[in-house]
């Protein structure tokens, strides 16, 4: 990137227009302990993170809990005593991305993560689950039990890199706040929850085409034009406005909802009484976001019954036209079911 070329971008504009995780983890394959310019090769960007985060990585966790979702009940079953020696393998790149990363060898780090992920892959494609369970299911359930332990390996390893992609790994595996203590086989005969997307490939040219914008017209005009704004609605009287009891409510609890593509289901406290509500936010908010937050919720509006459940209030949020979503927010010093006027 360069100033003078026009073709300079800042890590926020990157944002606007690609997730930063790609950029996070491109990054840190090339950082190592010795102080040199990090350059941004497009070509390679592209490539690297398409072949190793996402065909690697991301495809290993997709391959092996969708399986276990569709074939399996979404349970593990126990360790095959025949992966002990690719276990201790293992174990020893576990080993060896530590002493990098006290070294802040990240590049190194991201090599023995690579290494555990082409183990598990290797192992599923060799045993061939989808094969092996229209005969011997429990088999195919501890071969992929297996897969299911590196992932959780990697999610560790991979935490000071892609802290938010690996929040998201320890929800589909259900699990919570994985430490390095954690990297270890220890997770069998336990129930995963449902793959959710985590990254998909970049396009051929998708770095191309943000730099081109920055050179042509300036990144921010481009990358983050003013939205349209629909018009005012009719007015309404004071009256109208009264009837409506808006209150201040604190997030108790936020989860996915299994199946839906927007929806997250919050607990949240009205002072008088714990509601569920359905919010048309995943898109979004990550559910660890909105815990303690205090938001604003419509009382009053009658339950609504929808495919997922029922929704016993409404959580008030600005929506712009490209469907994102931000929640209204007051100060959390106000208590808990205090009207809005």
């Amino acid at each position: 990137m360069s100033k003078s070329r026009g073709t300079f971008i800042t890590a926020r504009e990157f944002a606007s227009f690609l997730n930063p995780w790609y950029l996070r983890y491109y990054y840190s394959t090339k950082m190592s302990n010795s102080i040199d310019d990090l350059d941004l090769n497009i070509e390679e960007f592209v490539n690297r993170t398409n072949a190793e985060l996402v065909n690697n990585i991301t495809n290993l966790i997709s391959r092996t809990v969708g399986f276990l979702n569709k074939r399996l009940e979404s349970r593990l079953g126990t360790l095959p005593e025949a992966t002990r020696g690719l276990m201790n393998e293992v174990e020893a790149f576990v080993d060896r991305a530590r002493e990098d990363y006290a070294a802040l060898r990240f590049n190194q780090a991201t090599r023995n993560i690579l290494s555990i992920s082409d183990i598990a892959n290797n192992y599923v494609q060799q045993n061939a689950p989808w094969t092996v369970v229209k005969t011997d299911p429990d088999q195919a359930r501890n071969d992929l039990t297996f897969a299911a332990n590196c992932i959780k390996i990697i999610a560790v390893l991979l935490k000071p890199i892609l802290p938010s992609y690996c929040q998201r790994v320890e929800e589909i595996l259900r699990l919570e706040n994985l430490t390095w203590e954690d990297a270890k086989f220890d997770l069998q005969n336990h129930e995963i929850g449902t793959f959710d997307k985590l990254l998909e490939r970049l396009e051929p040219g998708a770095l191309e085409k943000l730099v081109e914008l920055g050179r042509q017209e300036g990144i921010e005009k481009v990358a983050q034009p003013t939205p349209e704004l629909p018009p005012f609605k009719d007015e309404i009287t004071i009256e109208d406005f009264a009837g409506m009891d808006i209150r201040a409510a604190k997030v108790m609890s936020a989860e996915i909802v299994e199946g839906s593509d927007k929806l997250l289901k919050l607990e949240v406290d009205l002072g008088l009484e714990i509601r569920t509500v359905l919010a048309g936010i995943k898109g979004s908010y990550e559910p660890s976001e909105l815990l303690n937050k205090t938001v604003l919720v419509v009382a009053n509006l009658k339950p609504r019954k929808m495919r997922f459940g029922v929704s016993h209030g409404m959580i008030l949020a600005a929506a712009d036209n490209t469907g994102k979503v931000a929640i209204c927010e007051v100060d959390s010093s106000i208590r808990a079911g205090t009207p809005i006027k």
